[in-house]
């Protein structure tokens, strides 16, 4: 069970100055900055302990503060099974929250890691598109080019590593917003295109599965 961790506000602001998204958010302003640091939650998890299991219903975006998660494809923590690493700095969840589907992985602290942090935002702080009361504008175009970066950059390791995949040119598909940028209008952009997105990843997901 993973434990939640008090953590003096000066230490997470220098972890999460290691983590691009909340770097974004800081040059925004530090109102903001300090908004997502309140409603964060900071776990510590112990080695080899399961973050999160594939089928799981969850409504939090994780980012990886310190140590090293291990990615499984099945439901358990399978050597066998294991598929990829998490380093800190980068974020998980997103397009589960995004999609609405299930965890499509097991992902785990590797026990090789004495300690291992992470952090926990609700996604319903980004999912709204039109209420910026909390949640600023740019904070959430942040978040949105941050999730389209990601699906990005993995769907071009795919199509590297799967060349002759049917599914290649179907990135060429998900278009690039062109219009005003930093505007409602991008930020609209930006969930489409990451929707489309995490439907590709999915789908590139039951290719390695068939």
């Amino acid at each position: 069970m993973l434990i939640e961790v008090d953590m003096e506000a000066d230490q997470l602001q220098r972890l999460l100055l290691g983590v691009s998204f909340f770097n974004d958010v800081k040059k925004l302003g530090d109102d903001q900055f300090q908004i997502l640091m309140s409603l964060a939650r900071v776990y510590r998890a112990s080695p080899g302990e399961v973050v999160i299991y594939k089928g799981d219903i969850d409504s939090s975006i994780y980012f990886l503060l310190k140590g090293q998660l291990e990615v499984y494809s099945g439901e358990t923590v399978n050597p066998e099974e294991k598929v990829n690493y998490i380093s800190p700095g980068e974020s998980f969840g997103t397009f589960a929250m995004i999609s609405g589907n299930e965890r499509n992985a097991t992902i785990a602290a590797d026990e090789n890691c004495h300690e291992v942090i992470l952090l926990s935002l609700n996604a319903d702080l980004f999912s709204d598109l039109y209420n910026h009361e909390l949640v600023s504008l740019g904070v959430k175009l942040a978040f949105y080019r941050m999730a389209c970066h990601s699906a990005r950059w993995k769907l071009e390791m795919y199509r590297m590593e799967h060349p002759d995949s049917p599914l290649v040119p179907k990135l060429r598909e998900v278009k690039l917003f062109t219009g005003q940028k930093d505007s409602q209008e991008e930020l609209e952009a930006l969930k489409d295109q990451a929707q489309a997105l995490s439907d590709l990843l999915n789908q590139w997901n039951h290719y390695f599965n068939s």
